[in-house]
């Protein structure tokens, strides 16, 4: 460190040089899922250390899309995990058998994130899916309440930037289209990616049920434009 800078602090234990930080040569190198419009929205790939929030309407698919990013990851063998603690696990293979799924990823079904981390660590499971940050306790937190929420956003973001995965928290939105959570979430992860649903049958902009996809926040580089996509019975397609 410069002798000017080391006069400025007398402890530089918490301080360090900008010049002197490495970047990890994992975030360098940028996952792709092979679904072009998914990879499009994030620059190409996502980053290993990067913690998105995925909302969406109320029956827009959130579930679904997050099944075949599943899927994708699994097909360039990636491990991959679905945690979901909405639904049982034969429930999601269910919804895994309709979409035509085929490639092996892992399923649970625990509600507590500590759990969670600890088996993707156990694994080195490289990417992981929550389905959803509602239904997820931390600790002694009960699922449901701000303190969890905030408990599992933060201790998935600092399990993520340890051991440089791919983390996607599935968020319920309300009815009135707010999301259904702190605020605050938004801003402590890396990226925002939301699916808004058109249930208007005289919509003169798109057809009744076309989902749109937008990137509303990303760190690592420009939101990229909305992807318009249809729900068929083997998942999404764009338009």
């Amino acid at each position: 460190m410069d002798t000017n800078l080391k006069r400025l602090f007398k402890d530089t234990k918490d301080f360090q040089n900008v010049h002197e930080v490495e970047v990890p040569e994992q975030m360098n190198q940028r996952l792709k899922t092979g679904i072009d419009f998914v990879d499009q929205m994030f620059s190409e790939g996502w980053v290993p250390g990067s913690v998105t929030l995925f909302t969406g309407d109320p029956g827009a698919g959130k579930s679904t899309l997050s099944l075949q990013i599943a899927d994708a990851f699994s097909q360039q063998g990636i491990l991959t995990v679905f945690n979901s603690a909405e639904e049982h696990v034969v429930q999601v293979k269910k919804a895994v058998d309709r979409l035509g799924l085929e490639n092996p990823f892992f399923v649970s079904n625990s509600n507590n994130i500590d759990n969670v981390l600890k088996r993707c660590k156990q694994n080195d499971v490289k990417v992981l899916i929550v389905d959803s940050l509602q239904t997820m306790g931390s600790g002694k937190l009960d699922p449901g309440n701000t303190k969890a929420m905030k408990s599992v956003v933060q201790k998935v973001i600092q399990y993520t930037k340890e051991y440089f995965i791919v983390s996607i928290l599935i968020g319920h939105v309300t009815k009135n289209g707010t999301f259904g959570g702190p605020s605050s979430l938004k801003h402590m992860t890396d990226a925002h990616l939301h699916l808004d649903l058109c249930n208007n049958p005289n919509c003169l902009v798109c057809e009744c049920g076309t989902r749109t996809l937008n990137l509303e926040k990303f760190r690592f580089g420009l939101s990229n434009q909305p992807q318009q996509l249809l729900l068929y019975p083997d998942g999404f397609r764009k338009i």
